[in-house]
């Protein structure tokens, strides 16, 4: 009987840990699909930093130029941009990892919740809010 029962607590405990990673992993899909704060997805971003004729412009930098930009990516595709005194519309593609403002196709490079775009030799980066 003692080694039934060993057997027993080892199907148990072999439940339990499959139970935990099937958990841990439905959250990683979850946060994933979600696009949590971590994530590129749509959300509130704003330029943290920013490269101009090989001088890098961040934080406080930022602030005592007077220079900020705001882009807002909606659920649906939409979304809207703040810069310096401009705004306007404008659509995105997850999947492209694209934003098109007036017509014009801007290709993004997504690293984790940051995204960095190139506008006639200024390259630009964004952070999630």
């Amino acid at each position: 009987m003692p080694e039934t029962k060993k057997a027993n607590k080892g199907l148990i405990i072999g439940i339990i840990a499959g139970a935990v990673a099937v958990v841990a992993a439905i959250i990683v899909v979850l946060i994933i699909v979600l696009g949590g704060k971590g994530s590129f997805g749509a959300g509130t971003y704003e330029m943290t930093s920013f490269i101009e004729a090989g001088k890098e412009y961040s934080g406080d930098q930022l602030k005592t130029l007077g220079i900020s930009s705001i882009i807002t990516l909606n659920e649906d595709g939409t979304g809207t941009y703040k810069s310096s005194g401009n705004s306007g519309d404008l659509t995105w593609d997850k999947e492209k990892k694209t934003i098109t403002i007036d017509g014009d196709e801007i290709e993004l490079k997504v690293d984790g919740n940051k995204f960095t775009v190139d506008f006639d030799g200024v390259t630009q980066t964004f952070t999630k809010k």
